[in-house]
């Protein structure tokens, strides 16, 4: 009970300091990468759990693994716009100046009963009166009314009022996006008066710059920082390290108990049982001290079946050999072997 407890409690801080680092967007609406790091760092968690013969660092070292790859992933996003609309999508315009876009819907795959429910949830029921409708990459569908449409607009009031149309963005974290610059019928040439008018220098220090059609511009100088990416970057490196030196560990370990067992027997064969019980038990003591470390990183079933058979192989030698001697050494040998292939890097490990 006490162990369940204390795992229960380090799984929970692990997973709190991950959704922490994440940011708040993983308690609103999830993009696709999100929600898949989300399920199964739910599922992850919940196997040291369940069973306690799983090491904790089986569960940990997947939930901070998944954890850099997220902040990898999306660091990585931020500065290309190719990456981000492959891992995210791009918004699709369902309505445009009140007209239904049939073709984006089937691509979409969003059924007009569906559009019709996200445009009463938003108090909108004529469709002529949505100048656009917008699904965003996380499912949600916003919609922008017609000037004239908008509560307490100048349309309502009887103004009259010029539309600026959707801005679009030009400069994204210091990556112009030429298509959006053709889209509103303007050019680099334009964009380079544009930011030395603004005293901004090099749209490489620009980190969002938006336009709409009466060319009414937006700009943000300045990127975002690195430093989540960076943390990341080196706890992934971290956990590579650490594989490594576990691959090496139990290469180490198997290999000198492995020395023990063919020097005992060879011992067992020519009868000299009491000498091949000695040699046994060096392996057997090389296996016992290294208890701490094989809990930690070896599945504990496999801990136990393996000291048993060091147990069981013991037995015979003091009883003078006999018939299971052989299979013995085959067993304990195995047990090792399963080990020793389980922690290496192959397909049917992976698999």
């Amino acid at each position: 009970m006490a162990i369940i407890i204390i795992r229960t409690i380090i799984i929970y801080l692990a997973l709190l300091v991950t959704m922490r680092v994440l940011g708040k967007r993983q308690l609103g609406e999830l993009e696709l990468s999100e929600f898949v790091v989300a399920a199964l760092i739910a599922d992850l968690a919940s196997h040291p759990l369940q069973d306690l013969g799983i090491p904790m660092i089986n569960g940990l070292v997947p939930i901070f693994t998944l954890f850099c790859c997220e902040v990898l992933i999306t660091g990585l996003s931020l500065k290309s716009i190719r990456l981000r609309g492959f891992l995210f999508g791009k918004p699709s315009f369902l309505i445009v100046r009140g007209k239904i876009d049939q073709a984006e819907m089937r691509k979409s795959r969003f059924t007009s009963e569906e559009l019709m429910q996200e445009l009463r949830s938003k108090s909108c029921t004529d469709i002529s009166s949505v100048e656009y409708g917008i699904l965003e990459t996380d499912g949600t569908l916003n919609v922008i009314l017609f000037p004239a449409e908008r509560p307490a607009t100048a349309g309502q009031l009887g103004i009259s009022t010029a539309d600026g149309g959707y801005p679009s963005i030009v400069i994204n974290d210091g990556r112009v996006i030429d298509t959006n610059l053709q889209k509103l019928g303007l050019d680099r040439s334009w964009l380079s008066a544009e930011l030395k008018r603004q005293g901004k220098g090099s749209e490489k220090d620009i980190f969002l710059m938006t336009v709409n059609q009466r060319r009414e511009v937006y700009l943000r100088k300045g990127g975002p920082a690195m430093k989540k990416e960076a943390i990341a970057g080196a706890v992934l490196a971290l956990l590579v390290a650490l594989s490594a030196w576990n691959i090496y560990s139990i290469d180490a370990l198997t290999d000198s108990i492995g020395d023990s067992l063919r020097m005992s027997q060879a011992l067992a064969d020519i009868g000299d049982f009491d000498s091949a019980k000695t040699e046994l038990d060096k392996g057997l003591r090389l296996w016992l001290n290294a208890d701490g470390y094989t809990h930690i990183f070896l599945r504990h079933p496999e801990i136990d079946s393996t000291t048993d058979a060091f147990y069981e192989l013991q037995e015979l030698l003091l009883d003078g050999g006999g018939d299971g001697c052989a299979a013995a050494y085959d067993k304990l040998r195995y047990h090792l072997e399963s080990i020793r292939s389980m922690e290496h890097i192959s397909i049917g490990s992976v698999l």
